[in-house]
């Protein structure tokens, strides 16, 4: 468990001295209580040195490290775990890093997929703060000012988030600060640090080294000249010749830092859509070695519709071939879902029926627009059964049909304002079907009309007669009946039956009808009873 490593406290700010270039004195670090409150706002800097490693598609277990260009003097940019285990560090030159392992792989960094993975932990931090910014290459700024009493303070809500993080394989190094760049600062230059105030802030940013600071090269050449090896040193320095030789925007920033200007940061929102893409480590020749970078795709979505408590309907999914041909691949829901385990089935149902034209090198994953998810309402124990949990089942059963069968084979129906029976119902689709309740759907027939078989002919089919008795695999008998329907004189498909319901010798249960229209009436049948 993570716990603060140096909270600095109130204090009062250093005097300046007659000497320009004098040191500042080191504040004394000294703890505070947990139930301390930040007045000011509250940065949360989080900082992850080895994202550029992490991000790319490569075992983690041997030592690697991550180089910008493939030169005979390149530095490291990056390494994972067993690669600093080993000793190797970021900024340390590309040949000393191979003198310490033999068997170092060495690959290229991949701005893309760090910009992905960097995207991904804003959108797994929003759960702390609805205020969190995005800072390439590889942190984020989170304000937590408001999220303190939810959480129960800043020491309960770093340890929480943090241990959150370290579940996801991350180890970031962090900093809290009432600015948002003095936190970025403190996070990448002294990991750890807890500044809870203003005053303090100046006392802790005085004695940080320009060097730790990410500043152009020819800004630090210049400080070096001059001396200056610290923020406190350049703050006593003349502003106007500060500005004139360093540029505006390096003074900026420092302003910014000591909270004597406005940091503008840009806040990062979630998209409406859910979009990732994993490159995999070999190409994939069959449906069933894709199956687990779906669902880490699939679980990735579901961490972020769980933050938001949202659902989607759609999801799709792009397989990318050799030569950047690809293949799509669409899972359809009745009723919105989230949860890996809701997607499972239809997709396993999907890659059995699926033929692969060449290997599979990356995968892509995109939804449908994002909608709210409305908690399911159940009942208590004892009594009754919940119709959620029967309107769920019913759509995962819908759904897997659908995917066996196709997206246009299986759909419902419902009633009709209409006597004729061809045009008293429609087609409707299960999810239509589903969220709707049976009454919205249509009108019921009374109960002093005949029942009707589900089952009926798309056109009916004349039946022979003996004796003026219709027949279907012998003479029926006639039940019940009739119904008499004259209806549809309005649109010129004009109807006049009577109806019955009428069995055969074999015990098959029918619905015939007899024409009233026609000199000779004839017989047809138009459904049967299951």
């Amino acid at each position: 468990m993570h716990t603060p490593s140096k909270i600095i406290r109130r204090s009062a700010c250093v005097g300046q001295t007659g000497d320009l270039f004098a040191p500042q004195p080191v504040p004394t670090p000294s703890v505070v209580s947990a139930r301390s409150v930040i007045r000011e706002s509250c940065w949360f800097a989080l900082s992850f040195p080895a994202l550029a490693a992490v991000a790319l598609p490569i075992d983690p277990a041997p030592p690697t490290v991550v180089v910008a260009a493939m030169q005979r003097e390149a530095s490291v940019w990056a390494v994972n775990a067993s690669a600093a285990r080993s000793g190797i560090s970021a900024g340390m030159p590309l040949s000393v890093a191979e003198l310490k392992v033999d068997s170092l792989q060495v690959v290229m960094r991949d701005e893309r997929r760090e910009r992905q993975a960097l995207l991904q932990r804003a959108d797994w931090a929003t759960r702390w703060t609805s205020w969190v910014s995005v800072q390439p290459p590889d942190a984020l700024l989170l304000e937590v000012r408001g999220s303190l009493s939810l959480f129960g303070g800043l020491e309960r809500l770093q340890q929480q988030l943090l241990a959150d993080f370290l579940v996801q394989g991350d180890s970031p190094q962090w900093s809290v600060a009432p600015t948002a760049l003095a936190a970025l600062w403190l996070a990448r230059a002294r990991p750890s640090t807890v500044v809870e105030s203003m005053e303090a802030l100046r006392s802790v940013l005085a004695v940080m080294p320009l060097a730790a600071i990410q500043w152009p090269e020819a800004v630090l050449s210049t400080c070096h000249r001059w001396g200056v090896r610290t923020l406190g040193e350049l703050r006593r320095l003349p502003r106007d010749g500060v500005q004139r030789r360093l540029g505006v925007t390096v003074f900026h920033e420092l302003e910014a830092a000591y909270g004597e200007r406005p940091s503008l940061r840009r806040r990062w929102v979630a998209p409406a859509r859910f979009s990732a893409r994993v490159d995999l480590p070999d190409p994939c020749e069959t449906t069933h070695q894709l199956l687990p970078s779906m669902q880490t795709l699939l679980r990735q979505l579901e961490d972020c519709l769980r933050v938001r408590a949202a659902a989607v309907s759609v999801v799709r999914f792009t397989l990318i071939h050799r030569g950047q041909t690809s293949t799509q691949l669409s899972l359809g829901r009745s009723l919105p879902a989230w949860r890996v385990e809701d997607w499972v089935p239809l997709l396993t149902e999907r890659l059995t029926r699926l033929s692969l034209p060449a290997a599979v090198e990356a995968l892509m994953l995109c939804s449908s627009t994002r909608v709210t998810q409305v908690p399911d309402s159940g009942t208590l124990a004892g009594h009754g059964v919940s119709t959620v949990v029967s309107v769920a089942q019913a759509s995962l059963l819908l759904d897997r049909l659908r995917a066996r069968l196709g997206q246009h084979a299986v759909h419902g129906l419902c009633e009709v304002a209409e006597h004729r029976p061809e045009h008293a119902y429609r087609c409707v689709d299960s999810q239509t079907l589903l969220s709707q309740p049976a009454p919205a759907m249509g009108v019921r027939l009374s109960p002093q009309a005949v029942s009707r078989p589900l089952w009926l002919l798309h056109t009916p089919s004349r039946l022979s007669q003996i004796a003026g008795r219709p027949c279907y695999g012998g003479r029926l008998v006639l039940s019940d009946g009739p119904e008499r329907i004259e209806s549809g004189w309005w649109d010129g498909k004009a109807i006049a039956r009577d109806y019955y319901r009428a069995h055969n010798p074999q015990g098959l249960q029918l619905w015939v009808f007899r024409t009233r229209a026609e000199s000779q009436p004839q017989w047809f049948l138009h459904g049967l009873f299951g």
